[in-house]
């Protein structure tokens, strides 16, 4: 341009011409260009303005012809302020646009022209130009179609060759977005398919709402009291009976066959329909196969009468129970060893009493709700059970009554003193329900999980994106400024760095989603599937949690891209078309410090230069391992902490083995008996306590808490039984004549400390004021110790021993349970606790957490992979001129690699020290966050929760040392110093 002659690239030749008709003056003749197709420069007013239109850059020329003179399209130029364009022909341009040949068009491609001489009002001829407007109009709006379709297919082609060229970084991308989005997508999806499955499950089955059990049996006022009870929609009554399968130390609960209200779901065989036929659980099963026999010896109730006709029974199919999911710890028993191992059921007439003493209620308020397993419904539950209590309170005259629940599964009529006549339970107390709260606990901790790990996640593949963009942007600076050149607006050039980003978090997101909504659920149920008796979960699309994750993985990668490229292009152009200067090699801080730099050899001199140098590569190598590490800390940390509870709480905070409740009305005989069994051989020890339970109310929900009092005599009474102390500082507990210690778990439901005070309603119901003086280390369940002179002052009653603290020679599970049945088999005896009952319970929830862990600590080490993969192929990337250098002065590629793998690892060991202060913080809130309210994780880490994380980013490190040496070696050194900077 401007004198001189500019040929333009091939692809660019496209021009568009408007016509701005004007009078021409009848004193100046037309002159005729001496080279058709030549544009000279008269003067504007004299013939004519005629624009020639590049891209989005006009610039205005003048005309000395008539288009009848001039022939676009041949392959001469026209000259454009003084300089010689090339036009291009026909074919060039239908290639170009795509479309066909425009002399083949209906419309022609330029308008009509005629010249002709005005002498209107006596003036002389002028030149004047006819035009046809709509074909004009047509012209240009063929051109501007063109151009756009070229300007297009340049841009999504510049981009694809950017892809490929970085195939190393998109990858890379796409990898950290697909872990946060499997994390995070199979953590919010797999608690609500659990709870979806189960609701399914007991719908189905139409578990009942509400039951009410009774172990004298219902009058003819209390039947009609429930069935006429507000709210109830359909009631049923059968029976139920603990009886104790001969020659085996087990327990089995035999239920009547209910009509409509809590079915069985038959495996195999069928379901029973004479007086000697039962169907049993799968447990039990493995044992008495279909077509076999099986016996019981049944305990004589209060009256001194069986309930069950007969002892003998032929099995004749296998069933789940719907009030009994749990295949683990299904509740207390008072026959056998004191532990319920299984269920059966029979005919109604196998029964022989003429009152029921069971009775399932379903509600229609309850029925509408969207789901059953949630705080809501709990609520719901706990207004109606008030509802009905205060129903048979009236029909029976105030009888004493419980809507509570023990202890451990235990029910409220389970309480060794002051048994209330009935009991009414939600599905979350029957007897056996344990299974129903530890499988609702564990979808809960899932939920909890997906609220913090993969948010963390994001947030470091979020930083390393931004770096990852920022130095695609700077490699693509060139052809950046090239595009702003052609006339390509700013936008037009960041819409390559946008659909970069898009492509990669869109592939990324969708591709860790899918694997979330498919892989976890699964490998999830594979864990909890050996305690539950619950169908596969069931998969569904988990909308919102899609939704979120890709929103996430744009919010990671387009949002960094579009900064990146926006800081970019505001320089101007002239200064795009230019690679961008390195960073100037200014002196740092430490160089003032003479006596300290002057120790420091030259390659170590280069390495903290280079670090306070390129510093948000710093920043991000420094961010990235210390998330990376955190990650890990908070994953091995959990799992650590989950695993051993039993050992922390049946090993060093609760000592003894069993807990033997006493008939309150024990004969002398009786109580004999007892105490030759406690002062046998296989008891090491033995305490006499009073054993209770209460309630409360607590927590962010309002839940009811059960809890177990334990009052002793004194204080000396727990010594070797439990261990009363402070978790943090180990101090030993004593216990004073005005108040209780408590669980650390209840007091922090509560958020109370000693000094404070908390209401709890004992067994029947009725409110009592306790004193903490101290908080207890405590990890399984909500205890309550107290002496005898502060249990009278709190609960207003005399104290009496009503059980036994146990502690055996032998404490191996299968020894406790042979204990447990024969002290079981005392007529004294009502009820036996034992810890390894406890002990498996908890197990299934370990068990559940441990593997949900092991799949989050593989995604943190993969994504560690990823996140110094990436960072070191971003330190090559920038200093591969520098390489080149270092190379050309006669350094050995293993020289040259430490030279530049010195600073990444300086900088990964400060990453780790950081991230070992993050996962500290990362795994004490997700600890808080996820435990059970009736359960507490050990929030403590040791060292060697540390040596794993540390070890493994130290391997990775390593290994990618060799990878980085492979790269340098294969630098092209005179290609790279050739390279203009």
């Amino acid at each position: 341009m401007a004198g001189g002659s500019v040929p333009l690239p091939k692809r660019h030749h496209f021009f568009t011409f408007h016509q701005i008709p004007q009078a021409v003056p009848a004193s100046r003749p037309r002159e005729i260009p001496q080279q058709p197709g030549r544009y000279s420069q008269p003067q504007p007013q004299q013939y004519g303005q005629q624009f020639w239109q590049y891209g989005h850059q006009p610039q205005q020329v003048h005309a000395t012809h008539t288009w009848a003179e001039y022939d676009p399209w041949m392959p001469s130029g026209g000259e454009v302020a003084g300089g010689a364009v090339p036009l291009p022909r026909p074919k060039q341009v239908s290639r170009l646009s795509g479309l066909k040949n425009p002399h083949a068009s209906s419309v022609p491609p330029f308008p009509t022209q005629s010249r002709s001489e005005n002498t209107a009002g006596g003036s002389p001829a002028t030149a004047a130009l006819s035009l046809s407007m709509p074909r004009v109009e047509a012209w240009n709006d063929f051109q501007s179609s063109a151009k756009h379709k070229i300007s297009h297919h340049m841009l999504w082609r510049d981009m694809r060759r950017s892809m490929g060229k970085s195939m190393g970084r998109f990858i890379s991308i796409v990898c950290m977005v697909a872990l946060g989005s499997f994390a995070l997508v199979g953590l919010n999806v797999t608690g609500p398919d659990m709870r979806s499955t189960a609701d399914q499950y007991f719908e189905q089955h139409q578990l009942a709402d509400i039951s009410v059990l009774s172990k004298t049996g219902f009058d003819d006022s209390q039947v009609q009291a429930i069935s006429n009870a507000s709210g109830v929609t359909k009631a049923e009554y059968g029976y139920f009976k603990d009886v104790a399968v001969s020659h085996r130390d087990e327990s089995m609960r035999i239920f009547s066959n209910s009509g409509t209200i809590s079915t069985y779901a038959l495996r195999s065989g069928s379901m029973p329909k004479r007086s000697n036929e039962i169907a049993i659980d799968a447990q039990q099963a493995k044992k008495h196969p279909v077509g076999s026999t099986v016996s019981f010896l049944e305990k004589p109730g209060a009256n001194g009468r069986t309930m069950l006709k007969g002892t003998r029974y032929k099995v004749t199919g296998i069933v789940d129970s719907v009030e009994i999911i749990g295949s683990v710890n299904r509740g207390l028993s008072d026959s056998g060893s004191g532990s319920l191992d299984g269920y059966g059921v029979v005919a109604p007439q196998a029964f022989a009493s003429s009152s029921y003493n069971i009775a399932r209620l379903r509600y229609k308020v309850l029925d509408d709700m969207p789901s059953h397993i949630c705080n809501d419904y709990d609520k719901k539950v706990q207004q109606e059970k008030d509802l009905l209590s205060d129903s048979l309170d009236n029909s029976s005259g105030g009888v004493s009554q419980a809507s509570s629940v023990a202890p451990a599964g235990q029910s409220s009529s389970d309480s060794p003193s002051m048994l209330p006549s009935y009991t009414i339970d939600s599905r979350r107390d029957i007897p056996g329900g344990a299974g129903y709260v530890t499988y609702d606990s564990i979808s809960r901790i899932i939920d909890s999980l997906g609220g913090l790990f993969p948010i963390f996640m994001y947030l470091i593949a979020a930083l390393l994106t931004f770096t990852s963009m920022t130095r695609f942007v700077d490699e693509e600076r060139v052809g950046a400024g090239t595009l702003k050149a052609f006339g390509y607006s700013d936008w037009d050039v960041m819409k390559k760095f946008i659909a970069y980003g898009f492509v990669a978090g869109l592939i990324g997101g969708i591709a860790g989603a899918a694997a979330g909504q498919l892989l976890m659920p699964q490998m999830v149920y594979h864990a909890y599937s050996l305690g539950f008796d619950v169908p596969p979960a069931h998969l569904r699309l988990g909308v919102i949690a899609t939704v979120v994750a890709l929103l996430l993985a744009f919010a990671a990668t387009v949002l960094p891209a579009y900064i990146a490229a926006h800081r970019e292009l505001k320089e101007k152009t002239s200064a795009l078309l230019s690679p961008k200067p390195p960073k100037g090699g200014a002196s740092i801080a430490l160089e003032k410090v003479g006596w300290l730099w002057n120790k420091f050899d030259f390659k170590n001199k280069i390495t903290l230069r280079n670090i306070f140098r390129y510093k948000i590569r710093t920043f991000t190598t420094i961010i990235g391992v210390a998330g990376a590490l955190a990650l890990l800390v908070a994953g091995v940390g959990i799992q650590r902490s989950v695993d051993s509870i039993n050992n922390l709480q049946y090993g060093t905070v609760i000592q003894y083995d069993l807990v033997a409740a006493q008939n309150d009305h024990a004969s002398e005989t009786q109580e004999a008996q007892i105490s030759q069994e406690l002062h046998g051989k296989s008891v090491k020890r033995f305490s006499p306590i009073h054993y209770e339970s209460a309630t409360m109310e607590a927590g962010p929900y309002q839940n009811k808490q059960d809890l177990t009092v334990i009052a002793a005599k004194d204080a000396k009474s727990f010594d070797g039984y439990v261990n009363l102390h402070e978790r943090a500082s180990g101090q030993h507990l004593g216990l004073d004549n005005y108040g209780a210690v408590i669980s650390e778990r209840l007091a922090k439901l509560n958020k109370v400390k000693a000094g404070d005070n908390i209401v709890i309603q004992d067994s029947l119901g009725r409110n009592r004021v306790v004193p903490i003086s101290g908080v207890c280390e405590m990890y399984v369940g909500h205890f309550i110790f107290m002496n005898s002179k502060s249990y009278e002052k709190i609960f207003h009653q005399s104290y009496a021993p009503n059980a036994d603290m146990i502690r055996l020679k032998d404490r191996s599970s299968s020894n406790a349970k042979r204990e447990a049945a024969r002290f079981m088999a005392l007529d004294g005896i009502t009820r036996v606790s034992q810890n390894s009952m406890l002990i498996e319970q908890t197990n299934m929830l370990v068990l559940s957490m441990s593997l949900l862990m092991e799949v989050l600590i593989a995604v943190s080490v993969l994504l560690s992979v990823v996140i110094l993969y990436n960072l070191n192929n971003l330190n090559l990337a920038e200093r591969v001129r520098e390489l080149s250098t270092i190379k050309v002065l006669g350094y050995y590629n293993r020289e040259t690699t430490m030279y530049v793998y010195r600073e990444t690892l300086g900088l990964t060991v400060i990453g780790v020290l950081l991230g070992m202060g993050a996962g500290i913080l990362l795994h004490e809130r997700i600890i808080r966050q996820v435990a059970p309210e009736n359960m507490m994780f050990s929030p403590d880490l040791t060292g060697g929760q540390f040596v794993f994380p540390v070890i493994l980013i130290a391997v990775v490190t390593v290994i990618l040392a060799f990878y980085v040496s492979a790269r340098i070696a294969k630098i092209d050194m005179l290609k790279a110093l050739q390279a203009r900077e």
